[in-house]
């Protein structure tokens, strides 16, 4: 699988989650050292605020590869000009980027999960597919490139 073959659906339940996922777009090289971006669109049912989280699992064969657990109001501050925490119901968009760890296991294609989670521990949303995790990615998209800092 190559990383544009990449693709993401809800995992979530539409009836339960806090938001209503409708479109998911991603990065196109999920690059050791980088940030993987995430954006979705939807509707938000409830206030996003201090103490949210958002939970990146990466497996391989039902073996675990990479687990983490980040905060969700400093990840969506790293973003020039997006939303901050409190984020008011029936914001239309988010886009998150969740730094990859150095030490990740790499050139594996692996299932991915991210799950996000109010400060109640609500779950606002769940989102999985498949990905090709690089290590060597191109020279725009490497450490220190625009992909990896914005």
């Amino acid at each position: 699988m190559s990383a544009e073959e990449e693709r993401f659906s809800t995992c979530g339940s539409p009836a339960t989650d806090m938001f209503q996922v409708s479109t998911i777009s991603s990065s196109q090289h999920l690059c050791s050292g980088c940030s993987a971006c995430i954006d979705i669109e939807g509707f938000l049912r409830v206030p996003i605020n201090e103490g949210a989280t958002v939970r990146l699992q990466v497996t391989k064969f039902f073996f675990n590869v990479f687990d983490k657990t980040y905060d969700l109001c400093a990840l969506l501050e790293t973003i020039k000009d997006g939303p901050r925490c409190p984020i008011a119901p029936n914001q239309n968009g988010l886009r998150a980027c969740i730094p990859l760890d150095k030490s990740m296991t790499t050139d594996i294609s692996a299932s991915l999960k991210v799950t996000a989670y109010d400060s109640w521990k609500r779950q606002l949303f769940c989102i999985e597919g498949d990905a090709m995790v690089e290590s060597e990615c191109p020279n725009n998209v490497g450490p220190g490139s625009y992909a990896c800092t914005h």
